[in-house]
């Protein structure tokens, strides 16, 4: 059955990118695309001075047309970090 893994969001400025089309992915993204574990983004995340906050979210047990994911707690944002980027794991893998 198809299924998302839970997800992390963080708020952060410009100066932050959580991936980029034809670049390498950080550690912590790649093991959340092949795994769906967050420790090592949510430990990035926590050092990089432009992400202001960062949540985690449930995993939506059935993926479908319209399916939401909802945060563990409120996510933090402000003036300098008005941007919100997130991520999560879809299984099994549509490519």
């Amino acid at each position: 059955d198809a299924h998302w893994s839970e997800f992390v969001y963080a708020s952060h400025s410009s100066a932050y990118v959580m991936w980029r089309d034809q670049a390498r992915a950080s550690r912590g993204v790649e093991l959340i695309a092949e795994t769906g574990a967050l420790g090592d983004l949510q430990s990035e995340l926590a050092t990089e001075d432009s992400v202001l906050d960062q949540v985690e979210a449930f995993g939506i047990e059935d993926a479908f047309d319209g399916a939401t994911s909802f945060s563990k707690r409120d996510l933090c944002v402000d003036t300098d970090h008005p941007l919100v980027s997130g991520i999560g794991m879809i299984a099994p893998s549509p490519d």
